[in-house]
């Protein structure tokens, strides 16, 4: 009989598994674990310190329906919303992906909320639905949310690229630090109504957020094991295939090396 309590089981499984479609399962059973313990208490202390961001979470601020792709593929190139359709559509994403949070406080707000806008974050941020990209990203939120399980993703992806890709451990390494960089330069996301900005150009979006105009240069965009199988259809569809930028424009440092 396996007597390894629930919790590291999901942990392990957070470190085994995170290039499987069962990855994202694993992580959103440890989040629940971790909902009690002292990293929450103070992912919620430090989030109420920002005036705007205390707001939305006093308001418990969330869409009031799912993204609207079909509108947002409609407007213009280099709006926001365009971004995030490319993002999702020539990705194979699945834009609604997420496990679905009863909010009843103040973390299960921040949770459900987080959730919901990942993709936004992806299309604002630059980062790629890669292994590499979605660490860059968890990165981030380390960063500008102190989220538990963004620090628990992280360690665990460094410890596997250490172990089992060491070739690639350096570009790893190079999304988490860039992306814990932006996290602390940039404006809070978590205080953006993003459904008020579909229609703003991506550029004013980053402008105005203290994020690079490029987006991340460490994004994953070039992670050889392409896209994440746990973001796409039904853990399959293109998992594994080369991702697609939503904003064409700019470069990943290793593309800008190439036209060199």
């Amino acid at each position: 009989m396996d007597r390894t309590p629930a919790f590291y089981r999901e942990l392990l499984g957070v470190a085994g598994l995170m290039d499987a479609s069962s990855a994202i399962p694993a992580i959103y059973r440890v989040e629940d674990a971790l909902a009690d313990g002292r990293a929450s208490a103070w992912m919620l202390r430090r989030l109420r310190e920002h005036p705007p961001t205390a707001a939305m979470i006093r308001e418990r601020y969330l869409r009031a329906e799912p993204v609207p792709l079909d509108r947002l593929r409609t407007l213009d190139e280099g709006t926001l919303g365009r971004a995030i359709a490319r993002h999702v559509e020539d990705n194979g994403l699945v834009a609604e992906y997420y496990e679905a949070v009863e909010v009843r406080d103040d973390l299960t707000y921040v949770l459900a909320r987080v959730r919901e806008c990942h993709d936004v974050w992806h299309a604002v941020l630059g980062f790629a639905p890669t292994f590499v990209g979605e660490t860059g990203q968890k990165a981030f939120e380390m960063a500008q949310l102190n989220r538990p399980i963004a620090g628990v993703v992280v360690a665990t992806a460094i410890l596997r690229y250490a172990v089992g890709n060491p070739d690639q451990q350096a570009a790893l390494v190079a999304a988490v630090a860039e992306g814990h960089a932006m996290g602390l330069r940039a404006g809070p996301l978590l205080a953006e109504r993003w459904e008020d900005a579909w229609d703003e150009p991506l550029a004013s979006v980053r402008e105005r957020l203290n994020i690079p105009i490029e987006g991340a240069r460490h994004s994953g965009w070039d992670d050889p094991t392409g896209i994440h199988p746990a973001a796409v259809v039904g853990g399959a569809g293109r998992g594994g295939a080369r991702p697609r930028r939503s904003d064409p424009s700019a470069g990943t440092i290793e593309a800008k090396a190439d036209q060199a």
